[in-house]
């Protein structure tokens, strides 16, 4: 001490080395869910008390046996000289805890209560004017199913869409929910009306919006952290297909509902869960399990909820306890019963074995996460039809996807401490949400491709929620916390994050209204598909669409240059056997019937299809097609007896195929053979009693 009884003042550099410890330490959080950006301060004492303590350190006289013991307690042991690396480079970065934070002191970024109608007419505008041109878009490619649904066209047809699963033409799964709202379209504004389906895809987006900002404050992170979130959600280019698209508003509806289930839910909140009476608990699950249910009736994807749920449980109180478990039994049954309902409808209209190996599906799903959240970040180079990939191409690719995401869950779950658990639940709630379409199991779309972007609709938010929090922590971060006043701490966050998100908003909102544009009309749709990714299926449906339009010279080229791409996956033994012989029997066909019937142009009919019995030589359905391009067209050019021949060859591999009896009797019935006709007839009647042929 001084003679004039203050503390001994230490050197200038000590002092310099004590304000840099001291803001080091001060981190940025996400707030508590009260609102606002915040300070995070590990002290125990509010703003004013802090800048006093801190002062004082700058004159007190070290204590160096004090020192060396908390440099021994710090001091990492061999083994976790990694972690320890990982945790310096944290505390020297602009690092987030994005999780709820308790028994800590905020300074807050203040937001009015009263202006939430503000902010959500604010992202209600700016998503309205992004989706403007989808007012102006026709129905496109799948709009067509609900389009001739007699279901959805007539007033009593609601009973039938509801009580008599898979008679909706081209619907496999049992979704009454989506078609009741296309029903409901038809009613209220005059039957099949484009404006009206897409204006409601676009408000019941713009509610999924507000919701998700509802939704993340409920969980305890920050009302900033939250409305940056609402606001990429609602302007993320990837979001397009789900919105544009008006089939897909399967996507944007479930989401409704599955908000709607969690906020529902007494255990989506950061005050503790405790439930006094197990059964009045579980009638309180009521509404949201009606929710859950009509999320899954209306998309069942969404079937990970019960999952989600315990996952936000262990996000916001850290652990995990039983009456919890039992308070979401009920939903995972519910889940279970209709998934099980679903896959048996969907299984009895078509079985799907595309015969990929476990190894390959590990692959597959694999890089398809890296695909999604490389869109999430840099959302270029969108399509609606992605090309199926190769598997056989780049195998260091495919293994560093799995190396990647398999790295990326095991480092955020051993800094799960340091970062906070936000990180890794954002990972596992993607992980979760786009689970069931990864290709882990076989669903329909895989018979074209992988990934589409309606499949991470709702689940991007995981990985928008840890981005935002990334965000509105750099924005907040100080130099000099110490020296800086209160105000002016709170006058430098709010103008960089007004400036961040105004430049974030004007970016998202300009790609994604460039993007609606895709989806003007049928030709633009399938037209985009191919520019963006050269799709064999993109090539396949523009050629189907150019044949219902009277073009049959440019379906055949469409026809051709898909099933130059289906061969060369063939060639280089790329593609499951099952899975070409289901692509190419669709190319196929349609190309020797266009070539045969439309052009005349039998010759190169029996061309096209000899090759593809060559490339599939024990498929019967290719062998009947082969026979169908000898036999006798309307204008009685064909030759009957070598038709004949390839049928007898296509019953032999498959004796129960119908088809090819019924081509047969046919065939005879013109050679005058009417024994052989009757026979190849009444095969083909016993195996199938509703053929017409």
């Amino acid at each position: 001490m001084s003679s004039s009884g203050f503390p001994k003042r230490r050197g200038a550099a000590a002092a310099a080395a004590a304000v840099a410890s001291t803001a080091a330490s001060a981190n940025t959080a996400v707030a508590d869910g009260s609102g606002g950006i915040a300070i995070e301060v590990h002290a125990a004492g509010p703003p004013e008390k802090l800048e006093q303590q801190q002062q004082q350190q700058l004159f007190e006289e070290p204590d160096d046996s004090k020192t060396n013991k908390r440099q021994q307690r710090r001091t990492p042991p061999s083994s976790s000289v990694l972690l320890s690396l990982v945790g310096s480079l944290r505390r020297r970065c602009c690092c987030f805890r994005f999780q709820p934070s308790r028994k800590q002191y905020y300074c807050m970024m203040p937001l009015d209560e009263d202006s939430t109608i503000t902010r959500y007419t604010i992202l209600a505008t700016i998503t309205a004017a992004a989706y403007l041109p989808t007012l102006s878009n026709e129905f496109v490619f799948d709009d067509r199913i609900f389009n001739d649904a007699l279901q959805v066209q007539s007033l009593d047809g609601i009973w039938d869409i509801w009580t008599k699963p898979g008679t909706i033409p081209g619907e496999l799964h049992y979704w009454p929910m989506v078609y009741t709202s296309f029903w409901l379209d038809c009613r209220l504004f005059g039957g099949n009306n484009p404006v009206a389906s897409h204006a409601v895809n676009v408000a019941i987006h713009i509610v999924n919006s507000c919701l998700v900002d509802v939704t993340l404050k409920r969980i305890g992170l920050s009302a900033n952290v939250a409305y940056l979130s609402a606001i990429i959600f609602a302007l993320h280019p990837v979001h397009v297909e789900s919105v544009a698209w008006a089939i897909e508003r399967k996507d944007t509806l479930s989401a409704l509902f599955y908000f709607g289930a969690l906020l529902r839910n007494p255990m989506v909140s950061t005050k503790a869960f405790r439930p006094n009476n197990c059964c009045k608990s579980l009638l309180g699950a009521a509404p949201s399990l009606i929710l859950y249910a009509l999320a899954m009736l209306t998309k069942s994807s969404v079937v990970s909820l019960p999952a989600v749920l315990l996952l936000l449980v262990w996000f916001m109180r850290g652990k995990i306890r039983r009456c919890e478990f039992i308070y979401s039994l009920p939903f995972f049954i519910a889940g279970a019963a209709i998934a099980i309902y679903d896959i048996v409808q969907m299984g009895i209209a078509a079985k799907m074995n595309f015969g990929y190996t476990f190894l390959q599906r590990i692959m597959i799903a694999s890089r398809a996460v890296c695909f999604y959240l490389w869109k999430v970040v840099w959302p270029t180079h969108l399509s609606m039809i992605y090309p199926l990939w190769y598997l056989s191409h780049n195998k260091v690719l495919w293994w560093s996807s799995v190396l990647v995401v398999g790295s990326a869950l095991l480092l955020l779950f051993l800094m799960r401490h340091q970062w906070g658990r936000g990180p890794l639940v954002g990972l596992l709630f993607f992980g979760m949400t786009v689970g069931p379409m990864l290709g882990l199991i076989d669903y329909s779309y895989m018979l074209y491709s992988f990934v589409a972007d309606r499949y991470q609709y709702l689940a991007m938010l995981g990985p928008i929620a840890v981005l935002a929090s990334i965000t509105v922590n750099t924005c907040g971060k100080i130099d000099d916390p110490v020296n800086t006043s209160h105000t002016t701490i709170m006058k430098k966050m709010r103008n960089r994050l007004f400036r961040f998100c105004s430049i974030l908003a004007l970016a998202l909102g300009l790609s994604t209204h460039r993007q609606c544009y895709a989806y003007r009309d049928n030709e633009t749709f399938f037209g985009r598909a191919i520019q963006e990714s050269n799709s064999m299926n993109g090539w396949y449906h523009l050629g189907l669409l150019y044949r219902d339009t009277s073009k049959p010279e440019e379906a055949v080229k469409c026809f051709k240059k898909a099933i130059g791409l289906l061969n060369n996956r063939k060639a280089e033994g790329d593609i499951p056997s099952t899975l070409y012989q289901q692509l190419g029997i669709k190319l196929y066909y349609q190309t020797g019937i266009l070539l045969k019937d439309e052009l005349n142009r039998s010759e190169e009919a029996v061309e096209i299809l000899g090759e593809a019995v060559k490339n599939n030589p024990k498929s019967s359905t290719m062998r009947t097609l082969l026979g169908d391009s000898y036999s006798q067209d309307k204008n009685g050019i064909g030759n009957d007896e070598e038709a004949t021949r390839h049928y007898k060859i296509a019953t032999s591999l498959d004796p129960s195929y119908a088809f090819a009896w019924g081509h047969m009797g046919t065939a005879y019935g013109r050679l005058g053979f009417y024994e052989e006709a009757i026979k190849a007839f009444k095969a083909c009647l016993a195996l199938s009693p509703q053929n017409t042929i």
